[in-house]
């Protein structure tokens, strides 16, 4: 970090407004969001949220060219995180950006594929900032949370496609004509790294996926899918829906997998035999999620960005009326994470990739 001299304001200096007082007032006028002060006793802790900045324009040069002796993080609906510090060489501006959406830090995407949301300067009056935020930095964070989302949802699928296709191989190779393994070992061990392969694949989809299926859901006329001849795709799409719910049954019967009263040597033994039992009857899951989630992004493409840090209102007419489509295909006392019956003409289910 190049620590320039002029950079090094505190904020106590006279005529700047303290940052906690702004803070408090800011999160105050912006409903279900809380905040949190930070102190920047050394370069360490500086750099740590540094690396954690949404932002590579006015608040990332900030951070990265001068020292911030202090900043305050708002924390919003869906776990969103911005945060507030005082503009360097401005004593009468704050800057505020976004910090990477932490429920899809860990996925295997690359941030720099998806437009960051940069933050805005904004003035010492917490009202009008509040709604500066709130129209011009929420929209555009937002969107890039969305596109992150169909981006890691996208790349997982294609992972879940490449184990497929390793595995067509190389089952081939350890089976007879008729199918058989020609060695119970070797099959069940390279069948088993298939699996945590494949998990691993469904396990990201869960971060962003499902959010991605609803919004979908609550917009199938805006997609092009509540009517028209879009019916295996919308097929498609309650394959894709249930497959995810499956997935997350299977993620919840793991987290809640009971060690109490266990040795360690036999709690570990536990949960091994667990995971093995999640990652084998996950695979059909993740088979299915490669096959139709794709057609799932494909529509969601078309939608705006919903509104993901912000109140959400009821749906209105429209929205109903595209449940309610969605709700028709599927078969009359199941719950809408099952699958319905193929259409007539609709595409099937597909072969589980020869999943022997």
């Amino acid at each position: 970090m190049n620590r320039t001299t002029s950079g090094e304001e505190p904020s106590a200096r006279p005529g700047r407004m303290p940052l906690d007082p702004f803070a408090t007032a800011l999160a105050s006028r912006m409903p279900g969001w809380s905040k949190r002060l930070l102190a920047f006793h050394d370069s360490q802790r500086q750099r740590q949220l540094t690396e954690q900045l949404w932002d590579w324009g006015t608040l990332h040069y900030a951070f990265t060219d001068f020292v911030i002796p202090e900043a305050a993080v708002l924390t919003g609906p869906g776990g969103a995180r911005l945060v507030v510090v005082h503009r360097p060489l401005h004593p009468g501006q704050l800057l505020v950006g976004a910090l990477r959406d932490p429920s899809l830090a860990d996925a295997a995407c690359d941030w720099g594929d998806v437009r960051s949301p940069d933050g805005i300067s904004v003035g010492t009056d917490p009202v009008r900032a509040a709604e500066d935020i709130r129209s011009r930095l929420l929209p555009r964070y937002d969107h890039a949370v969305w596109r992150l989302r169909l981006a890691v949802a996208t790349r997982a699928c294609e992972e879940i496609s490449e184990v497929l296709n390793d595995w067509d191989g190389i089952s081939d190779d350890l089976t007879d004509e008729q199918g058989f393994p020609l060695d119970d070992t070797a099959y069940g061990d390279r069948a088993a790294r298939r699996d945590t392969d494949a998990w691993a694949q469904v396990e990201t989809l869960l971060t962003s996926a499902p959010a991605i299926v609803s919004h979908l859901g609550a917009n199938l006329e805006h997609a092009g899918l509540a009517s028209g001849p879009n019916t295996g795709d919308l097929y498609r799409v309650h394959l894709a829906e249930g497959a995810l719910a499956r997935a997350a049954r299977l993620q919840e019967d793991f987290l809640t997998t009971s060690t109490a009263g266990l040795p360690p040597q036999a709690a570990e033994q536990v949960l091994y035999a667990a995971r093995e039992i999640r990652h084998e009857e996950g695979w059909d899951t993740a088979v299915t999620l490669g096959a139709h989630l794709p057609t799932v992004l494909r529509y969601a493409e078309r939608l705006p960005a919903p509104a993901v840090v912000r109140s959400h209102t009821s749906p209105g007419a429209d929205s109903t009326r595209s449940r309610a489509a969605l709700s028709r295909t599927t078969r009359p006392g199941t719950g809408p994470s099952a699958a319905p019956p193929p259409p007539p003409g609709g595409p099937s289910a597909p072969p589980c990739g020869r999943s022997r």
